[in-house]
């Protein structure tokens, strides 16, 4: 399977799943409805990761490793379709793959959106959480706040979401083909944005909440300079962000992970 090939397949896959989600993402999970399911969006999740990852890459070996996760996917894509078949949008998944045929511009916008270094911080930030909230000391009553990733493992809803929402603004793009396509596939760097910097807002609050871990005094009160910084800049788009440290201006981002690595580094 190509790289375009897998793109096309990949967005007409989750064309179909969100054509599903814009109804039961509001309804309750009670027996008779099922709700969000957010482990396809983090098979979804994955799996662009490893499209991306390997779009300069063909062979034998990168094509199985697609394979396998499409099949993964479909594996759990197939009956969440079926089993809420009454709540079906009628989408035109179509129109995706007619958008992405022989345009090399919506390649090299969706490229662009989902940047090496954009991705990478995300998925960054998404691995450092399940890895870190594993080993965080906390009551069992705040750990059923989280959604589970596995037996031992958390994830953070509110990232995985964010994800998905940038997922919607390319797929909206793709779908109506039209002037303001560019708009939505801006918008959807916003929201993987804002994910990353969840990830990194909640490490934080998990340190905190460690009553193993004790947080020297010199990072609180760089901890709270960052905090009053960042209301300086409320208003502003996320991205945009950009914090003066030392003289020079960095993005809100690279502080909260720098900060989230201080203490990691440094707790008593």
């Amino acid at each position: 399977m190509t790289y375009e090939d897998s793109i096309k397949n990949y967005f007409t896959a989750y064309s179909k799943f969100l054509s599903v989600d814009l109804s039961v993402s509001l309804l309750d999970k009670k027996d008779k409805y099922f709700g969000r399911n957010i482990t396809l969006i983090v098979l979804f999740q994955d799996l662009l990761i490893l499209l991306l990852g390997t779009k300069e890459i063909e062979g034998t070996d990168v094509e199985n490793d697609r394979k396998i996760l499409f099949n993964k996917l479909n594996l759990i894509l197939q009956p969440y379709l079926e089993k809420n078949a009454e709540h079906l949008c009628t989408l035109k998944h179509g129109n995706i793959a007619q958008t992405l045929s022989g345009n090399s511009f919506y390649f090299d916008k969706l490229n662009d959106t989902f940047n090496t270094e954009l991705l990478n911080n995300y998925y960054m930030s998404y691995k450092d959480f399940v890895s870190y909230s594993s080993k965080v000391k906390m009551d069992e009553d705040v750990r059923k706040k989280f959604e589970l990733y596995n037996s031992d493992n958390i994830i953070l809803v509110q990232s995985i979401l964010e994800f998905n929402n940038a997922l919607s603004h390319i797929v909206a793009s793709l779908y109506n083909n039209d002037n303001d396509a560019l708009n939505n596939i801006g918008k959807a760097t916003s929201h993987l944005y804002r994910g990353t910097l969840d990830h990194y807002k909640m490490l934080i609050r998990l340190v905190f909440m460690d009553s193993e871990k004790s947080i020297k005094t010199e990072i609180m009160d760089d901890f709270k300079e960052l905090r009053h910084k960042e209301f300086e800049y409320l208003g502003l788009k996320v991205q945009d962000k950009d914090i003066d440290c030392d003289g020079k201006p960095v993005s809100i981002l690279s502080c909260y992970k720098e900060m989230f690595s201080r203490m990691m580094m440094n707790v008593a």
